[in-house]
């Protein structure tokens, strides 16, 4: 019984880190000015929904370039570091990084990309969406399930 009630603090422990670790990042880079309407990069704040009946919850995102700006020009593909924070069944979480390709048109970027996140949270990922102003929307699918991520950025303008 002792052992069972170490692990359960342990994980809890490691469950609230990892909350505050994230909240953290999230209000820093949600203080900070983005630039033009259309980019990846910034704090999101919205909701995911699955299309097969496995769920719904809140979803935060953390989108940072994964490389630096005077790299990139124009129409060249650039890529992110989006780092997801999901809620489900109310009362269970996760944190998972993804690596993102956008590409800048004239009415915002189009990304995509693929992850393996583990069995544990369904295998390999691919996703693909775009973002129009201050509107992040993206489709993923995955072996056991697809369904949507719609967000609104929280970031302030410059």
């Amino acid at each position: 019984m002792r052992s069972v009630l170490i692990l359960v603090v342990v994980m809890m422990a490691a469950w609230l880190g990892g909350c505050s670790s994230f909240d953290k990042d999230f209000a820093q880079v949600q203080a900070q000015p983005v630039g033009a309407p259309g980019s990846l990069a910034g704090a999101w704040s919205g909701e995911w929904q699955s299309d097969k009946g496995h769920g719904k919850g809140a979803l935060k995102a953390v989108i940072t370039p994964a490389e630096a700006p005077s790299t990139v020009t124009g129409s060249t593909p650039q890529k992110f570091d989006a780092r997801f924070y999901a809620t489900w069944a109310e009362v269970l979480n996760g944190e998972y990084t993804v690596p993102m390709t956008g590409v800048p048109g004239p009415e915002g970027m189009q990304f995509s990309g693929s992850k393996d996140l583990g069995p544990m949270y369904g295998g390999l990922y691919h996703y693909r969406g775009y973002i129009k102003g201050d509107t992040f929307y993206s489709t993923y699918k995955s072996s056991g399930d697809s369904g949507t991520f719609t967000m609104k950025r929280v970031s302030q303008r410059k």
